[in-house]
């Protein structure tokens, strides 16, 4: 049966958005690589990117070298003017904020601190002023945003509204995001747990070789994530049994920073996170970390055993702390596997920016509405 002209015309603008979405999820994309990563000719994807170039959606740039003595690569990416999506990442101490734009920069940055007695109906508020304040530097830069994503500390019992159940500076609270952020930005709006954030952003752009990268994020809450067989898979480690000498515990409630606090608190101390982190030869901490280091080292082993990476990326409240305590997680994580004949993988700390994970929540976002946009790029160009 031949295609009807109908086929065939929504098969080639498949092909086109393909092609753009690549180009959008590469940072460092040629036309090479999009044409055996998508198993597609040669000649046609130069055909097609020259055309992507002439209606002004695609620029080549000469900026990767082929070998160390090769000539320099061409490198594909959208021009910043497509499109960009919003992210606002809640953080343990910390709201930020970023635009990302469809050339995967960040054009616009906002932070603020959470102060220790914030309400949760207050840190709703928060986060809602900020996306509208957001959408207003966006417009000011002549661009158009399409979507909002937030980066919750999870997890979400209800990710259509953004609600969770988590442990603020102010308490364990269930707070629902969504309804107020959307209202104030006036942009279709999307929810995920902070970890699934930060994971994205880095398996998309730090992660893009063949082996196994497990990314290990210790904030408020503790969670994991990896790529496996091209899907990214994440667990709540936070959640899982830890045994101490007082009990069954979470994991969540004896190394997190949600633990730490609740652990100062006993003692009527009223500072926050990043004044007792910041602190290193404190007292009340050093206390602390005599059961969150074993518990964390517990946690990652876990993890370690479950998804078997080959390389482990840690982010969090413990990237912080002094290198000793780094390296007495990373002894006792060897030990525990080599007692059951495993090899620990390399265990290091994530050195990007602190905006990953409002990057990774724009990163979201962007991919709920990325076809669409895309589609209409595509039929724009060709009318």
């Amino acid at each position: 049966m031949t295609k009807t002209s109908r086929e065939r015309q929504w098969a080639a603008e498949r092909t086109c958005v393909n092609i753009l979405r690549y180009i959008m999820d590469h940072p460092s994309a040629t036309r090479r690589t999009v044409s055996e990563d998508l198993t597609l000719s040669f000649p046609n994807v130069c055909r097609l990117v020259a055309s992507f170039q002439d209606s002004g959606i695609v620029l080549e740039r000469s900026a990767k070298q082929v070998g160390k003595r090769g000539p320099m690569s061409k490198t594909l990416s959208l021009k910043n003017e497509t499109g960009c999506t919003l992210g606002i990442d809640v953080e343990a101490t910390q709201l930020r904020a970023v635009g990302l734009d469809y050339a995967n920069e960040v054009f616009a940055v906002l932070r603020k601190p959470i102060s220790a007695g914030e309400s949760p109906e207050d840190l709703v508020a928060e986060v809602a002023k900020m996306a509208s304040e957001l959408v207003r530097v966006v417009e000011k830069k002549g661009l158009q945003a399409q979507a909002l994503g937030l980066a919750l500390p999870g997890p979400l019992t209800n990710a259509k509204a953004g609600r969770v159940r988590t442990d603020l500076q102010s308490g364990i609270s269930e707070i629902e995001f969504v309804p107020q952020a959307e209202k104030a930005s006036g942009l279709p709006t999307f929810a995920s747990d902070n970890t699934l954030c930060f994971a994205l952003l880095h398996h998309r752009f730090f992660s893009r070789e063949r082996d196994i990268v497990m990314v290990v994020l210790n904030r408020f809450g503790l969670g994991a994530s990896v790529i496996k067989e091209g899907e990214m898979v994440a667990g709540e480690l936070g959640l899982l049994p830890y045994r101490t000498n007082s009990g069954t515990l979470h994991y969540r409630e004896v190394c997190t920073g949600a633990s730490l606090l609740r652990f100062v608190r006993q003692s009527g101390d009223a500072r926050d996170l990043q004044a007792l982190l910041s602190s290193p030869d404190d007292p009340l901490l050093t206390e602390w970390l005599e059961t969150a280091v074993p518990a964390f080292a517990q946690a990652i082993y876990s993890a370690i055993v479950l998804y078997r990476p080959n390389r482990v990326v840690v982010e969090g409240i413990f990237s912080g702390f002094l290198q000793d305590i780094r390296h007495e997680v990373s002894r006792i994580v060897a030990d525990e596997l080599a007692a059951v004949g495993l090899a620990a993988p390399p265990i290091g700390l994530y050195e990007g920016s602190d905006l990953s994970g409002a990057q990774g929540a724009a990163l979201m976002a962007r991919d709920r509405v990325a076809d669409e946009v895309l589609v209409d790029l595509v039929r724009s160009a060709r009318s």
